[in-house]
């Protein structure tokens, strides 16, 4: 499946803005020597990067809920005491 989200560009930064404030994104981060330098990721991959990270661990939340369900059923039914 492929997943195409269209912004369009009169409300662009306003997404940027929000989910960068909302995530944290940083602009400017703390280089190996502890000198200030520009972050190398985009305000714009950053947000791409966040609305992956919502579809995996939605994806990863569900399937652990179902797993846990399927298991208790299991258990449920494998426990016949006559």
């Amino acid at each position: 499946m492929r997943l195409t989200i269209n912004v369009p560009d009169n409300i662009d930064q306003r997404v940027i803005d929000a989910f960068t404030a909302s995530f944290g994104y940083q602009a400017e981060i703390t280089d190996e020597r502890g000198n200030a330098a520009p972050n190398p990721q985009s305000s714009a991959q950053f947000v791409k990067a966040q609305v992956a990270q919502f579809i995996r661990t939605t994806v990863h939340n569900h399937e652990e809920r179902e797993a846990g369900r399927a298991a208790r059923a299991r258990a449920r039914d494998e426990v016949v005491i006559t």
